[in-house]
């Protein structure tokens, strides 16, 4: 599995309240109780309308030991209140050159949803993203969703361009759509 290229990210980022720990695949020396627990805030039965926006189903029914252990450079913070597992979120697409990357695959939980958690988690990674020397943070929605879209803007984020290829979906192969990308300067 391929991490972050050559950055030391911390294991811990705290979050106005809340705790990122790092997440690593159990192979790859990860503690497989954390990612268990993340990976359990997601009900079989809410797996669809959690991910309905996103082209690959990134947590639930033991998918997220799966997302840690493909050899993707990213980096993936899981997000807790205490002791309550919440959801995750990850770093990707590097670009050392512009001083840039992505955040994205963000989710949370039915029960943080719309309580200020994302801004939090959001705020903390974006302070983190510039203590190593990051100047933007590039975000990206479905154009359908119109909440997530919302709430990158509520962050700060301004639009950028919308993507003309279509989005595929892994879990719904006749769905279509695109992507509105955001950026953030830090």
């Amino acid at each position: 599995m391929s991490d972050s290229p050559s950055i030391d990210f911390p294991d811990l980022i705290p979050a106005e309240g809340l705790e990122l720990r790092r997440l690593r695949a159990p192979e790859h020396g990860g503690d497989a109780t954390d990612v268990e627990e993340i990976d359990g805030v997601v009900p079989p039965e809410s797996i669809r309308e959690t991910f309905y926006y996103f082209t690959s189903i990134p947590a639930g029914g033991g998918r997220l030991a799966q997302f840690l252990a493909e050899d993707a450079p990213r980096v993936t913070y899981g997000v807790w209140n205490a002791a309550e597992p919440l959801g995750s979120t990850s770093l990707y697409n590097w670009d050392l050159a512009e001083r840039t990357c992505m955040v994205g695959y963000t989710w949370l939980s039915l029960t943080a949803r719309g309580t200020g958690a994302n801004a939090k988690v959001k705020a903390a990674l974006f302070a983190t993203l510039a203590r190593h020397g990051f100047t933007a943070v590039r975000l990206r929605a479905d154009v359908a969703n119109v909440r997530s879209r919302a709430a990158m803007r509520k962050i700060g984020a301004r639009e950028a361009e919308v993507e003309p290829g279509p989005r595929l979906y892994e879990w719904d192969p006749e769905r279509r759509s695109r992507s509105q990308y955001f950026v953030v300067e830090l």
